[in-house]
């Protein structure tokens, strides 16, 4: 069979004919599919609100290991800012809420199991609590800083 440039030409130009209706239609699926996913993100970000307007709840974590060599390092803790000093057998924390809600903040003593301190602390307060090596922590043992907004 002999090569015919003129039905190569006829098949090219009915193959591209269609091929270009089909990449535009591509191209509108894929804005339905863009403007889709940016109208879910902003269902998402809207229902971050609750039904009285008030932001709902978010919380930040940061784990740790008991020590002595505690020395008032500053931890920000996605807006709540740690700092813990070590001194004769007692842990002195400082937590300062930089956020506009009030928080719930918790050290988690993980090791041994359960909560060994849990305190409310306004937006834009600092507060200070002591816990006590041996009652409340072993040094070496593991622990965690938490917290929550309030509703």
């Amino acid at each position: 069979m002999r090569f015919q440039p003129a039905a190569a030409f006829a098949i090219l130009a009915v193959t591209t004919g269609i091929a270009a209706p089909l990449s535009s239609s591509k191209a509108s699926i894929d804005q339905v599919d863009v403007d889709v996913q940016e109208r879910n993100l902003q269902d998402l970000s809207s229902a971050a609100e609750d039904v009285t307007g008030l932001v709902k709840r978010i919380e930040g974590q940061y784990q740790f290991n008991f020590a002595n060599t505690f020395r008032g390092a500053r931890h920000p803790v996605s807006g709540v800012i740690l700092s813990m000093v070590y001194r004769a057998g007692s842990l002195f924390v400082t937590m300062h809420n930089t956020l506009t809600q009030d928080i719930s903040a918790y050290i988690e003593e993980i090791t041994q199991g359960g909560d060994i301190m849990a305190v409310a602390v306004e937006a834009g307060k600092t507060v200070e609590w002591t816990l006590k090596q041996g009652t409340d922590f072993l040094l070496g043992d593991r622990g965690k800083f938490s917290w929550k907004t309030n509703y």
